[in-house]
């Protein structure tokens, strides 16, 4: 009994992800130091103590059957895949009818930095408060896309995410939103987490530049252990990579119309065609929209088209 009373105090890290993202498709298998992004999460997260099963939690098998790839030598991952791929909060909660363990660590699949001592601080908090179904801090932190809730107050998250439309595909405005269903104890935010008030620094991967910060860091540390948020705040400096690259804010939408015209063919080469793809990267990721981009070559040209 003893035994088992430990088991269920452990952790169940759901990581969140699909294919079909709006910004980058399957960024999740975009690669770090030669190791996809994801992988290099479940590694973290395999290597902290508190957590003994992950699971991958996605939309359908269908259109998400590319993260089966992920199981080899994988002891511990398990997949659980859900139709509805934008309800996001339906998604964790018929996932947690599953879960035997009284914790469920929710971890967004683009975010790579997971660090053992603040996983321990927010069990720490927690499991001390039984009452509560999560802590949060009382200021921002650096750490994106991390949240420690009690595994059976899913069911009332599920409930109350159904008063707004936003809710079901971004459940963490939910610990915003004062429910009174929902008990949550505010904790003091240590220094040491502390994200600085005009810091632009951005710890998610939802775009090209996104990607290449990581790199950068990666290049700097040359080590998966040591990427993490000790070593991205000695290279602040290089948050310039990304650091214009807009994150959508729940509600908003774009749509601002560029349409990007060049040309290429051997007279005047494909200068024009490269410098125009950067303008289209740097345009889609300041301004989060979509761009039309055409570019003509000599077969294109008719008198029609003049």
């Amino acid at each position: 009994l003893n035994k088992n009373k430990v088991l269920f105090n452990m952790i169940t890290a759901i990581v969140l992800c699909r294919s079909n993202s709006s910004r980058l498709k399957n960024k999740h298998f975009y690669k770090i130091g030669g190791k996809p992004l994801l992988e290099i999460i479940v590694d973290k997260l395999s290597n902290i103590k508190l957590i003994n099963e992950i699971y991958i939690a996605t939309g359908s098998k269908k259109k998400n059957s590319k993260y089966l790839s992920l199981k080899k030598n994988k002891k511990n991952l398990k997949f659980f895949f859900h139709r509805n791929e934008k309800n996001v909060s339906e998604r964790i909660f018929f996932l947690s009818k599953k879960i035997k363990n009284n914790y469920c660590l929710i971890v967004s699949g683009d975010c790579p930095i997971i660090d053992n001592n603040f996983v321990q601080l927010l069990y720490k908090k927690l499991s001390s408060k039984p009452l509560y179904d999560l802590v949060k801090f009382s200021k921002k932190v650096y750490y994106e896309g991390l949240n420690l809730v009690k595994t059976n107050s899913w069911e009332k998250i599920y409930k109350i995410s159904k008063k707004k439309d936003f809710f079901a595909e971004h459940f963490s405005k939910i610990f915003d939103y004062k429910a009174k269903e929902l008990k949550i104890k505010i904790i003091t935010t240590p220094k040491s987490f502390l994200k600085p008030k005009n810091s632009k620094m951005r710890l998610s991967i939802d775009t090209i530049s996104d990607l290449n910060f990581f790199e950068t860091i990666f290049l700097k540390v040359k080590n998966f252990n040591k990427l993490n948020l000790n070593s991205i705040k000695r290279y602040l400096h290089l948050t310039k990579i990304n650091e214009h690259v807009l994150q959508r804010k729940v509600g908003e939408t774009y749509d601002k119309k560029v349409l990007i015209v060049t040309a290429i063919n051997d007279k005047i080469g494909y200068g024009h065609l490269k410098r125009c793809l950067v303008l289209k990267r740097q345009i889609e990721e300041t301004f989060s929209t979509n761009i039309d981009f055409k570019y003509l070559n000599k077969h294109h040209v008719n008198n029609k088209f003049k």
